[in-house]
């Protein structure tokens, strides 16, 4: 769940460059697994919090934008899990999202 501020920034007739910092939330939905190298069922246990840092373009089509937006997601906490019954730390994520959409600006 991110919480971004973007500063949108028009190049030219109906092109914008956007970038945006902000904080996240990373809440896990009952992943279960094997680790490599460990005996016993994984069980995501943690909620993690981190940094966003975006980099976003749009192109003015009909009532919205088309958007490409490049995301990098810092985690500030580690991923703990839980392995037969003992809780343990697994990872740090660090790590790039990029996505195509298409967004409708609500103005108010």
């Amino acid at each position: 769940i991110p919480v971004l501020v973007t500063l949108k920034l028009p190049l030219f007739e109906g092109f914008t460059l956007g970038v945006g910092v902000g904080p996240y939330l990373s809440i896990p939905v009952g992943l279960k697994g094997k680790l490599d190298g460990e005996d016993g069922d994984f069980d995501f246990k943690a909620v993690n919090f981190g940094a966003a840092f975006d980099v976003n373009a749009g192109y003015k089509v009909g009532p919205g934008n088309i958007v490409l937006d490049i995301r990098y997601m810092l985690d500030f906490t580690k991923t703990q899990g839980e392995i037969d019954g003992e809780s343990v730390d697994i990872f740090t994520r660090r790590g790039f999202e990029f996505g195509l959409g298409y967004e409708i600006p609500l103005n108010f």
